[in-house]
């Protein structure tokens, strides 16, 4: 994408749901600093400030705005975050330049006016209890209020460019290209090639209902192990990031299976991960949950790697 004519690398992130870009100025950025509004003709500095946490850490950030272009689509004005400050190791080997949210759109509102609730209902308190409130509770239900109506002015950024659906293809592979289509019709067009998986929960992310988790052995070879989850889970569909994350039950009982294999180090005897999704099969080999971990081994993968160290 561009930003004030400036070409930023962005990286898709269903998990997230707003704009952010590592600034230039930013020390501790890494090689991710990049955008710097003192080259653009056309930004805008604006007036609030953020922090925003992902699984790989924190930035703190200010409000801008800026003619960004993605894709095929023409600059627009569209507000986002520039990062100032930041603590995430990952980015002094990123190969992105910003985080480009594409989670519900309408999650940042959410958020912001149960804030302004919680800060309402405090100083409704004291009027309830016939007490004069205090200037300060006053003024932070007053600038919470301001806060949420200014987000509210301001266009999401699938909704900047009238974008309805979007479809990510990604590689299995490190360096793999993957594909972004905006505005994508195949799956109306020939629905016969896709599962279609309804989103749950109150659209505060992407998720989907998750079942009958297994592990599931190579030639039908042993007996599949469940991974709990019954009833169904809450599974939450991140492009941002590459890794598994599953609670520490499920991980337990993947560590018993492994236990059990002979040679837990042989990819051609590790089970699938196999699961459901709105009863379309999906399944995940052994490359996809195995890593090459640097360092020292602590814990569970400590006491398993000792166990089965060749002597």
């Amino acid at each position: 994408m561009t930003m004030g004519k400036q070409f930023i690398s962005g990286t898709i992130d269903t998990g997230s749901f707003e704009l952010v870009v590592f600034g230039a100025s930013c020390t501790s950025c890494g090689v991710a600093a990049h955008y710097n509004p003192t080259l653009s003709g056309t930004f805008e500095e604006g007036t609030l400030t953020t922090s925003q946490n992902y699984g790989s850490g924190e930035t703190y950030c200010y409000e801008g705005f800026e003619q960004v272009s993605i894709g095929p689509y023409p600059p627009k004005r569209q507000m986002f975050w520039e990062v100032v400050q930041a603590q995430m190791p990952i980015l002094q080997q990123a190969a992105f330049e910003a985080i480009i949210g594409v989670g519900p759109a309408e999650q940042p509102l959410v958020q912001v006016w149960r804030e302004v609730e919680y800060y309402v209902k405090e100083l409704t308190s004291y009027y309830e209890q016939a007490m004069t409130a205090p200037q300060q509770a006053i003024d932070a239900a007053e600038d919470m209020i301001k806060i949420a109506i200014k987000l509210g002015s301001e266009l999401p950024m699938l909704h900047t460019w009238s974008i309805p659906q979007f479809s990510i293809c990604m590689g299995a592979r490190n360096g793999a290209d993957g594909i972004v289509v905006w505005n994508d019709t195949a799956p109306f067009d020939t629905p016969e090639l896709f599962t279609r998986v309804p989103v749950i929960g109150s659209l505060q992310s992407w998720s989907a209902n998750l079942t009958v988790p297994a592990l599931t052995y190579p030639g039908g070879g042993g007996n599949a192990t469940s991974l709990g989850c019954d009833g169904g889970c809450e599974a939450l569909i991140d492009s941002g990031t590459s890794l598994l994350a599953a609670p520490t039950e499920v991980v337990n009982r993947i560590y018993d299976a492994m236990d059990r294999l002979e040679d837990p180090c042989d990819l051609d005897k590790l089970p699938d991960i196999t699961f459901q999704l709105a009863g379309g099969e999906f399944s995940l080999p052994p490359s996809a949950y195995m890593a090459t971990v640097e360092g020292t081994p602590k814990g569970r993968v400590k006491a398993l790697l000792e166990k089965h160290r060749p002597r």
